[in-house]
């Protein structure tokens, strides 16, 4: 599935694709970014009635479970 990684960018993910995360691109790329955002605003600041988004990096992502977790052992109470 060629391809697959450079498709969605959703915005939980700062608009960054799973490619750009893996390859370490994540941190310029959201950083050119703010730089962006901050300019326009400056430029039109009438247009503007919030700061700009949230530019960090989100840091590490999962995408499933992890494997070494296991589900909680329920205590069986025994009536006697």
């Amino acid at each position: 599935m060629r391809g697959a990684g450079r498709k969605a960018r959703p915005y939980r993910d700062r608009y960054v694709t799973p490619e750009d995360r893996h390859f370490g691109r994540e941190g310029a790329l959201l950083a050119r970014r703010h730089q962006v955002y901050q300019r326009a605003k400056a430029r039109h600041l009438e247009r503007w009635i919030r700061d700009t988004r949230d530019w960090t990096p989100a840091g590490p992502v999962r995408l499933g479970p992890s494997l070494n977790i296991t589900p909680p052992v329920q205590e069986l109470k025994l009536i006697g």
